[in-house]
């Protein structure tokens, strides 16, 4: 197995036809061969026009590049050991190019990659340019310290698939890297390893490109890389890129670097809007292997630069079944969001210490939160989906301007943290939503193991903001020790949901009907019957009209709704 050691190297890539190379120790040789062929077989390849005089890799140094110019589908296997400089793909515009290259159990290996470049898939503006990898047994891929590019200026896809293990080079994997470029990456089936450590990238959506770029991990296979920037690269950014890390066993993992979804360089240059990474379905990932200590960013890297780049919209999802730790410390910046469905989000990146989740955005679920929260900011909010399943923390919670948002009602699970509780400066405030059976008494917002304030940091407490009942009262109770409560009182027990009165009015011709409300939104409907008094069927009824509910009754006249013969019948429904 070979492991190449190398720095991060600049991307200068060529464009043109294959005759054109910035250097001249390069050999380029065309794919002249039928649908399916060896690699080996010298009459498959062209060489400045002529056919058959050699193949990429042949005697020498490994210097030659590989180039696939034709539209079609191929298939190219090897029977021994393969180096070479730079693997082009490169058919037409406006064409379609699907290549399935088979290592079987040998290596494929870019040994001197040409411009820094070992794979280029996707090289023409306007062309779809396919590239699947696959090796058996002790068969790899290397790239050494070439990058490999997915959609340089056309649509590029990569997929690496089953039965092999994959060693890129260390240096960068970079999808779409131009405004008409597209690149897609699929890390699929067991035993598929792609390992980009050292010092590589994965940069999802490159700078200058148009983004929508997209990344998917699934089937038990593993990609490791030291440093994401998923929506950018170094430089700059781009937008609307997705990560998607899917099914039992399959890991994305940052070996020791840092991670970004949105922005990574400073706040010059453009923005970087909804970019998402997924984990669904069992995926996991990790944000540091080992002992080393990093950060992953939601919306923005430089967390030291005091001004906000106005990138927005950035979304880390965490499913049930899934877990994304082992982060020294994950930032959710304003106006970007950490949902947690369910799963693990958060630290424990060496033994028993915690890590800490800096929001100054929009942390919401249910699930475990991994580490120390920090809720501080005016523009950062909490929610906890209490309707739906509990919300733990396994260190401290410290609240500082900010929101927390629950709702109240039968179903309800409080916020469990596990050491500390601390309110300070002027606390923060408490958004109240009615779930099912809101109303009169004592609910445990929060439920904490250790002390409540236990800091001389201008301890403070929480306030009540919006409530679905103005007409109750809603005291913060801190007195019981383990507990920070929620006292509601006031409230009038709820109406009965349901028709109240149906008469006839304005002559006789119009009904007027009244009910008892229930929901924000109730639709007024309508059947007929056969007879008067007769029967009707239930899915005979359809939609009169919509009214929004502000009060505990309400009624609607439906006009010369008495005219209707032989039967009329009327129905409320409510979401």
């Amino acid at each position: 197995m070979i492991v190449a050691q190398a720095t991060a190297l600049a991307l200068s890539l060529f464009i043109g036809t294959a005759n054109c190379h910035a250097q001249t120790n390069h050999d380029d040789f065309v794919w002249a061969g039928s649908a399916s062929g060896l690699w080996q077989n010298a009459a498959n390849w062209s060489s400045n026009g002529v056919t058959g005089v050699a193949w990429p890799g042949e005697n020498g140094p490994a210097t030659d590049n590989a180039w696939f110019t034709n539209a079609g589908t191929f298939n190219v296997s090897l029977n021994a050991l393969i180096q070479f400089g730079s693997n082009m793909f490169a058919n037409a515009s406006n064409t379609t190019a699907t290549v399935t290259i088979n290592a079987g159990s040998y290596e494929f290996d870019s040994a001197i990659p040409d411009n820094n470049v070992a794979i280029d898939i996707g090289e023409i503006q306007g062309a779809t340019s396919i590239v699947y990898f696959v090796t058996t047994g002790a068969g790899e891929i290397t790239t050494g310290a070439g990058a490999v590019v997915i959609g340089k200026n056309g649509y590029g896809m990569l997929v690496l698939t089953n039965t092999q293990v994959v060693l890129l080079g260390q240096t960068a994997i970079s999808l779409g890297g131009a405004p008409t470029a597209t690149g897609v990456l699929i890390v699929s089936g067991t035993n598929t390893y792609v390992n980009n450590s050292g010092n590589g990238h994965l940069n999802v959506g490159e700078n200058g490109g148009n983004g929508g770029c997209t990344v998917i991990i699934s089937n038990s296979a593993s990609l490791s890389t030291e440093n994401l920037r998923l929506g950018g690269d170094s430089d700059g950014s781009t937008s609307n890129n997705t990560m998607i890390v899917t099914g039992p066993g399959s890991v994305f993992a940052l070996s020791g670097g840092n991670g970004v979804v949105g922005k990574r360089s400073s706040p010059s240059g453009p923005p970087s809007y909804n970019n998402t990474l997924i984990f669904e379905n069992g995926g996991s990932g990790f944000a540091s292997l080992g002992p080393k200590n990093h950060d992953f960013s939601v919306g923005w890297a430089d967390n030291d630069v005091d001004s906000n780049p106005g990138t927005t919209g950035n979304v880390l999802i965490v499913n049930s079944g899934c877990a994304f730790t082992n982060i020294s410390v994950l930032y959710v910046d304003s106006n970007n969001f950490a949902y947690v469905y369910g799963g693990v989000l958060g630290g424990g990146y060496t033994g028993t210490a915690s890590g800490t989740i800096s929001n100054i955005g929009a942390v919401a679920g249910w699930g475990t939160l991994v580490g120390t929260v920090l809720n501080y900011d005016t523009n950062a909010s909490l929610t906890a989906s209490n309707s739906v399943g509990g919300l733990s923390i396994t260190h401290d919670f410290w609240m500082s301007n900010s929101t927390l948002n629950v709702t109240i009602g039968t179903t309800y699970n409080p916020i469990t943290v596990a050491s500390n509780v601390a309110f300070i400066g002027n606390g923060g405030t408490v958004n109240i939503a009615a779930g099912t059976g809101f109303g009169n008494g004592t609910y445990t917002l929060i439920s904490y193991g250790s002390s409540l304030n236990p800091t001389d940091n201008a301890p403070s407490t929480l306030t009540v903001g919006t409530t679905p009942n103005p007409s109750g009262t809603y005291t913060i109770n801190t007195n019981t020790l383990g507990l920070v409560q929620l006292i509601i009182s006031g409230i009038a027990p709820a109406l009965p949901f349901k028709i109240t009165s149906v008469v006839r009015t304005n002559s006789g011709n119009d009904m007027f009907i009244a009910w008892n409300t229930t929901g924000l939104t109730n639709t007024v409907q309508v059947g007929t019957g056969t007879v008067p008094g007769g029967s009707y069927t239930t899915n005979s009824f359809v939609n009169l009209t919509n009214i929004v509910v502000t009060t505990t009754t309400t009624n609607f006249t439906d006009v010369g709704g008495a005219t209707n013969k032989p039967a009329r019948y009327y129905r409320i429904q409510s979401p």
